[in-house]
């Protein structure tokens, strides 16, 4: 994986800018806001040769970008949520490959979606642990 400047990278011959990885999508809309059937996912962003995690929900409750869990946001750098990349941890690009070349995969404006509901065929014996390293959410 080529790392093109601090905020792009290239996969499949293809420029983005970051890749969202759901590793739980609601199966009722309907409820997937307020309604307890959240979204959970992840969004890997490049920067300085590695790649920072932030968690996300489609929940409409406070939960923390750091940590992956339902929280106020603990006012991380000068009191605004949107800057706590320091304190996020970082992936580096060879667990990104790793992911991307495991689990199916979407691109759509400048972004790979990646779903670890669906795993890719060929590494159905692996275990989550051999595709992916701990990227699990931090207790």
């Amino acid at each position: 994986m080529k790392i093109k400047k601090r905020t792009t990278f290239v996969h499949d011959n293809k420029l983005f800018s970051s890749i969202e990885v759901y590793t739980r999508t609601a199966s009722n809309v309907t409820q997937s806001h307020d309604g307890g059937d959240y979204d959970f996912s992840y969004t890997l962003r490049p920067s300085n040769g590695e790649f920072i995690k932030q968690y996300y929900t489609s929940s409409d409750f406070s939960y923390c970008v750091v940590d992956g869990i339902f929280r106020e946001c603990r006012e991380c750098q000068n009191g605004r949520p949107d800057n706590c990349d320091e304190l996020c941890e970082t992936v580096s690009a060879s667990e990104v490959e790793k992911l991307l070349n495991n689990y199916e995969t979407n691109y759509w404006e400048g972004r790979v979606y990646v779903y670890k509901e669906k795993p890719v065929e060929k590494n159905k014996n692996a275990s989550l642990e051999d595709l992916v390293g701990d990227l699990a959410p931090r207790d």
